[in-house]
């Protein structure tokens, strides 16, 4: 039994226990969003943006990464910024909606490759190219300093376009890749994989 129970904590999980804990926080975010408490929501959700680091700094130091961590660190990060666009609009529609546009811009080219990911291969890709994790970091400082520091436009307007390039990215990988793959690296691995594949 004991033995048992050091296999179900080993380090192995700490990402996925993780991953999952953010899963888990999104009806909490939701919840605070309705019920209008911003601070424990403010707070809340920086545990859950740290956590997203976390998760995948520790899979790669300790080269933990599996096709199962990869599912649900997407999935983890797609309810999270779902509950931080929706808090956003909430809590900061003063600084939001007169840069609206741009910002539905991110979430429409989001919602294209999530639907073109599961048109394709029936679940969210997990590709986890390099500029898809640089675009996740520079996302999370964003919404962070946007909530404890305030609006700074220049770096908005660098996370929508690092953030759009980023989706383009992964919808020409769904394009090229017959099966979603986790860390394939960027378009140019993938295109070089193909070419050697021939």
């Amino acid at each position: 039994m004991p033995k048992r129970r050091m296999k179900v904590f080993s380090l192995k999980n700490i990402p996925n226990f993780l991953s999952t804990g953010r899963i888990l926080a999104s009806p909490v975010l939701m919840y605070l969003i309705w019920s209008g408490n911003e601070a424990v929501f403010t707070w809340l959700l920086i545990a859950s943006l740290i956590s997203d680091f976390l998760d995948g700094y520790i899979a790669r130091m300790f080269k933990l990464e599996t096709a199962l961590g990869a599912r649900l660190d997407s999935t983890g990060d797609m309810a999270t910024y779902i509950c931080a666009i929706v808090g956003i609009l909430r809590f900061q529609s003063d600084v939001i909606f007169p840069n609206i546009i741009p910002l539905l811009f991110v979430v429409a080219f989001y919602a294209l490759e999530a639907i073109y990911s599961l048109l394709k291969y029936k679940k969210i890709s997990s590709f986890h190219t390099i500029l898809t994790k640089v675009t996740a970091y520079s996302q999370d400082i964003f919404i962070i300093t946007l909530f404890v520091f305030g609006f700074y436009a220049p770096f908005f307007y660098y996370v929508v376009g690092i953030s759009i390039i980023a989706y383009i990215e992964e919808m020409l990988i769904i394009t090229i890749l017959p099966e979603n793959q986790s860390n394939v690296g960027g378009l140019f691995r993938v295109l070089k994989n193909r070419n050697n594949n021939k």
